[in-house]
């Protein structure tokens, strides 16, 4: 079902130019002008959960571009500033400028799920990438499993960490599909392989100066942390990197007083936290795939085609969990020794 093979390596290639741009014309939530749109194409919106972190502006760049190359002309993106009622407003903002389609990536899963509703009711299909929504009206959800992300970071705990270590847990949003599928499968996998291990979670519902406030109370109180481990790399990497400096606690992988750190995304941030020394592994996100085929989705969504349940042509496998269809595209774990893989999006974008 992929219907973009072949621009792939140039999308990538041109997409650093675009990603500064899309993070400041992103900036605009809600009713900002047409000034994304092209002539000539059927006219889609992208509406964005929030743009303050180089994932999401990466995604939305990829996404925007993704859609100029299928012929699409894309409204400006919106960004809600993790505000579900005002990413609501978004998606009728995008739909009354002429959107024939929707892009969302959801703040909320559920919180989302009436205005998807809604919005497919009067005939325009919405496809979410990189989160999913929790409704059986959307086209389909196209990401990486949380589940298989949550449980590679736990299994990298093998050998890393003492058996009575003490791990903090910074978790994203849970009312997301996301942020709770990290999470929980993180927490049962320890619980199950790691008896005599205690996880300490705080969520920081993906907010950056949220998740650096935490950091900085539970490690500057004088509990003793072997892991800080993180549902975001991203969004709280360069915070927790910064507080541990802060507090005297930020030393090499392989020296005495290191603090395992693991994260999840695959930022430029982590990368080099990983070359550093500093950050033990992270869980890469298919960033680039998963905007491929959100797009490529949509252009079949509105050329009347269907989603099946099953294996699929790039790679990765569509589940139906009662009636809503998710295409879940795999990860990549990277350590010191595939840091430098272009397949990994921090990497290229």
């Amino acid at each position: 079902m992929s219907f973009l093979p072949s621009r792939r390596r140039a999308t990538v290639l041109a997409t650093a130019a675009i990603v500064a741009t899309a993070a400041l014309t992103g900036c605009a939530a809600g009713g900002g002008g047409d000034a994304g749109t092209e002539e000539g194409g059927t006219v889609i919106g992208i509406a964005n959960a929030f743009l303050g972190n180089s994932f999401n502006q990466a995604a939305v760049a990829l996404l925007t571009q993704y859609s100029k190359d299928a012929g699409f002309a894309p409204l400006e993106p919106t960004n809600a500033d993790g505000d579900s009622s005002q990413q609501i407003s978004d998606v009728q903002s995008l739909i009354s400028r002429g959107a024939k389609g929707i892009l969302l990536t959801p703040n909320d899963s559920d919180a989302l799920a009436g205005v998807v509703d809604s919005t497919v009711s009067q005939g325009i299909p919405v496809v979410t990438p990189n989160i999913g929504v929790n409704t059986d009206k959307v086209f389909v959800n196209v990401r990486p499993s949380g589940i298989e992300m949550g449980t590679l970071q736990c299994e990298a705990l093998e050998g890393n960490i003492p058996d009575d270590a003490q791990i903090f847990y910074v978790a994203g949003f849970l009312s997301d599909s996301t942020g709770r599928e990290r999470w929980e499968s993180f927490n049962d996998c320890v619980s199950k392989n790691f008896p005599g291990v205690t996880v300490t979670m705080k969520e920081a519902k993906w907010d950056p100066v949220e998740s650096t406030t935490i950091i900085e109370t539970a490690f500057g109180s004088g509990q003793q942390y072997d892991a800080l481990v993180l549902a975001s790399d991203s969004v709280y990497g360069p915070g927790a990197l910064s507080t541990l400096k802060k507090l005297n606690l930020l030393f090499p992988v392989g020296e005495d007083g290191h603090i395992y750190l693991s994260g999840i995304d695959g930022s430029p941030e982590g990368l080099q936290a990983i070359r550093d020394g500093y950050m033990d592994n992270l869980v890469a996100q298919p960033l680039v795939q998963q905007c491929e085929q959100a797009v490529a989705y949509l252009k079949l969504a509105l050329e009347g085609g269907t989603v099946e349940a099953g294996p699929t042509d790039h790679d990765s496998e569509i589940i139906d969990d009662g009636g809503v269809l998710t295409d879940f595209i795999p990860a990549l774990f990277v350590t010191i020794d595939n840091v430098d893989d272009e397949a990994i999006w921090g990497n290229t974008v």
